[in-house]
C-alpha cells in the first residue's frame, strides 16, 4: 500500500516517525531530496547533462583529429619546401658543373656525359698553347707593373708622412 498522504513527523533527534492507520509490513524509501522540487529547479543544463557531456567529448575528439591532420600537413609542407630548396641548390650545382670545360677546347662536361666525343686539331692545340703563353706573359707583365706602382705609392706615402711630421 503506497500512500502519499503519509507525511513523516520530524522529531528533534533527527528521527522520522510515521502515523500509520493499520498494522502491516511497510518499506520506507528514503530520498533526501524532494523529487518535485529537483525537477522544477532543473534547467536546460541539468536536463541534458549526459548529452552535453557526450557532445563535448565528441567535439574534443573531432578537434584533436582535425588538429592532428593539420599538424601532419604542416610537417609535410615544411619538409617538402626544405627538400625543394635542397634539390634546387643541387640542380644549380649540377648545371654549373655541366658548363665547365674539359681538357678539350669547346667540350663541356655535359657533352662528355652525353657521349659526344671531341678531337683536338693538332695545329689548333699548338696555336692554343702559344696563345696561352702569350696571355701568361702579358699577365705577368701587368702584375709586375702593378707591384711597382704599389711600391712607388708606399714610398711616396712614407715621404709625405715624414714631411708632415717635420713641419709640425
Amino acid at each position: 500500500m503506497v500512500s502519499e498522504e503519509i507525511i513523516p513527523d520530524v522529531t528533534s533527534y533527527n528521527k522520522l516517525s510515521f502515523a500509520l492507520k493499520e498494522d502491516g509490513v511497510y518499506a520506507v524509501v528514503f530520498n533526501p531530496r524532494d523529487p518535485v522540487s529537483v525537477v522544477d529547479d532543473c534547467g536546460l543544463l541539468c536536463q541534458f547533462q549526459d548529452q552535453i557531456i557526450y557532445g563535448v567529448i565528441i567535439v574534443a575528439f573531432l578537434a584533436l583529429a582535425i588538429l592532428y591532420v593539420f599538424w601532419r600537413v604542416k610537417r609535410y609542407v615544411t619538409k617538402h619546401r626544405k627538400q625543394k630548396g635542397y634539390l634546387k641548390n643541387l640542380e644549380g650545382q649540377i648545371s654549373e658543373l655541366k658548363v665547365e670545360e674539359t681538357e678539350i677546347e669547346g667540350q663541356t662536361v655535359e657533352d662528355k656525359l652525353d657521349g659526344i666525343q671531341f678531337t683536338v686539331n693538332p695545329l689548333y692545340a699548338d696555336f692554343r698553347d702559344q696563345y696561352k703563353q702569350d696571355k701568361l706573359r702579358e699577365l705577368m707583365t701587368l702584375i709586375a707593373k702593378q707591384k711597382l706602382a704599389e711600391q712607388k705609392m708606399i714610398i711616396e706615402k712614407r715621404q709625405l708622412q715624414r714631411d708632415v711630421t717635420c713641419h709640425q
